[in-house]
């Protein structure tokens, strides 16, 4: 009799001491919030959905789900299994984003005997040609900036069942660029070179093993980069494009979003911060003209730029708000009509917009189902 009714007692058990603990409001393993009895409504009115909340209750705030879900998911990695279909196990423990079993990103690191066709980027080219121009025309300069994706920069750490297929992408990605540099000249900017040249001569990742993103290192060569040639586009000779400074923080405890996505949330790196000369600081505030948007002003004459950004954009703002006199960021796709209104609002003397290379590829046609 014990024994029949032990399965019973443990649920019962496990279920006082979900009651007991504190309530977890998020969990970063399944990346979404959890029922807490905060949640319940425990009226007459809601009398009939009380039990099935209740179950949902129990089901999130299990005892011990998420010291189990982290064991799990170390077993996982310990057999070279990613928890995650949207993260791939690289070589040396280096994570990238994507998976021939990914929803979302299965063209990002998918392999396929298919061959990859080109796509036709001539229409998206063309909305950036006409922007260019009319941006131009109206004296302000204009620089597309494409930030690579981390299978890009260091293909050697991809598993090697995925060589051909990244060899075949990277040769798409090329030919799209090379469309793009012809028809744009100056602006136009792909990263892709400057990352690689700094990556041989850097014993240190300029990409986060656990992250999607390039850390401070990359974020420091490619915002100099981008200086370099906003020197050449606006013909600045007295415009300082030395790298900034940055400084590392020995204490490991940033969690990548790679990480975060295999629920491997006992994985941290390094943390690297910019350095603001005190000289140069600017003050940073919250802006009101758009997602995510944000002014950076210094209140002296020099270079005030739009800043049209992804997350890559992150880490490249702490180096750019030391550079300009003004800078004003959003974190958007917008359409031409939408920057013309920014451009009208904010007054810019150069407008960036700042691409991460699987949604240039997504935008110039190359399609995200698997191959």
């Amino acid at each position: 009799m014990f024994f029949r009714a032990l399965p019973l007692l443990i649920v019962a058990l496990l279920s006082v001491a979900a009651v007991l603990q504190e309530d977890q409001k998020y969990s970063l393993q399944e990346k979404r919030e959890l029922k807490t009895l905060d949640d319940i409504s425990f009226t007459i009115n809601n009398i009939q959905f009380i039990p099935s909340e209740l179950d949902a209750y129990f089901t999130d705030q299990a005892f011990l789900k998420s010291s189990l879900f982290n064991l799990y998911t170390r077993l996982k990695l310990a057999l070279g299994d990613s928890p995650s279909e949207d993260v791939t196990l690289g070589k040396d423990y280096w994570f990238f984003l994507g998976s021939p079993i990914s929803k979302k990103y299965a063209n990002l690191i998918n392999y396929s005997s298919k061959t990859l066709k080109l796509s036709e980027p001539s229409n998206y080219l063309r909305i950036k040609s006409k922007l260019k121009s009319s941006l131009n025309s109206q004296g302000i300069s204009y620089l597309y900036v494409i930030a690579p994706d981390k299978s890009s920069v260091y293909p050697e750490y991809l598993p090697d069942q995925y060589y051909h297929f990244n060899l075949s992408r990277q040769g798409l990605s090329s030919t799209i660029s090379a469309r793009f540099e012809s028809e744009l000249g100056l602006s136009f900017l792909n990263l892709k070179d400057v990352l690689i040249e700094g990556k041989a001569n850097s014993s240190k990742p300029l990409y986060y093993l656990w992250d999607t993103h390039w850390n401070t290192r990359g974020a420091s060569i490619s915002e100099a980069a981008i200086a370099e040639r906003l020197k050449l586009i606006v013909d600045r000779s007295d415009f300082n494009i030395e790298p900034l400074d940055f400084v590392i923080n020995k204490k490991k405890s940033y969690t990548g979003d790679l990480a975060k996505f295999a629920g491997a949330t006992h994985l941290s790196e390094e943390v690297l911060n910019a350095n603001p000369n005190n000289y140069l600081a600017a003050k940073c505030v919250k802006g009101t003209f758009g997602n995510r948007s944000l002014a950076c002003t210094r209140g002296v004459k020099a270079m005030r730029i739009l800043l049209i950004r992804d997350s890559f954009s992150a880490a490249l703002i702490p180096f750019m708000s030391q550079r300009y006199s003004d800078l004003f960021a959003v974190q958007e796709y917008p359409l031409n009509s939408r920057i013309e209104k920014l451009v009208k609002e904010l007054q810019p003397d150069v407008v960036i917009e700042q691409v991460v290379e699987r949604e240039f590829l997504y935008f110039s046609g190359v399609p995200r189902i698997p191959l």
